[in-house]
């Protein structure tokens, strides 16, 4: 069987991924439910938001990437390019566990694991070589600037 490539621009997947930041932190400042009711979707837009950044930066980078959503698999594609990606190696992996989240889960997810999921999105999120492609499509007006994103996340009067 042949394998599907990603077809979108490198600028495209920046900017779903941070379209699914906006998304977590609405789930996270949201006032009319409880946060715990947004869990599941907390940690699938997470995933989701690194999975595209990473896509991101392959594209980026002049090469193709598979349609896949195993984020261990794209971050080593990353490091192949960048041997820096192996820092957030943990990450990743925390992450990969939550790829089908929105799915429903057969254990409920914990303030604990959300949180360890938000801080392992802030530092995805904040890595310098992923930061620095955001802030090439921002100076290009190719895609908005998100402001006080770990803040925002961390809304610490909701988070554990």
């Amino acid at each position: 069987m042949a394998k599907d490539y990603v077809t979108e621009s490198s600028s495209q997947l920046i900017d779903m991924a941070n379209k699914d930041i906006v998304q977590i932190i609405s789930a996270v400042n949201n006032r009319e439910y409880p946060v715990e009711y947004s869990y599941e979707n907390i940690c699938f837009h997470a995933t989701q938001a690194v999975e595209k950044y990473l896509k991101g930066y392959i594209v980026g980078s002049n090469k193709n990437v598979e349609k896949i959503h195993n984020l261990t698999y794209l971050r080593k594609s990353a490091e192949n390019i960048d041997k820096n990606f192996i820092k957030i190696e943990n990450e990743c992996f925390l992450l990969n566990k939550y790829a089908f989240a929105k799915y429903g889960f057969e254990q409920k997810i914990t303030d604990k694991e959300v949180s360890d999921v938000l801080k392992a999105l802030i530092t995805i999120y904040e890595f310098e070589p992923l930061q620095k492609i955001r802030e090439r499509f921002e100076s290009e007006g190719k895609i908005i600037k998100l402001i006080d994103v770990k803040n925002k996340l961390l809304n610490k009067d909701k988070r554990p």
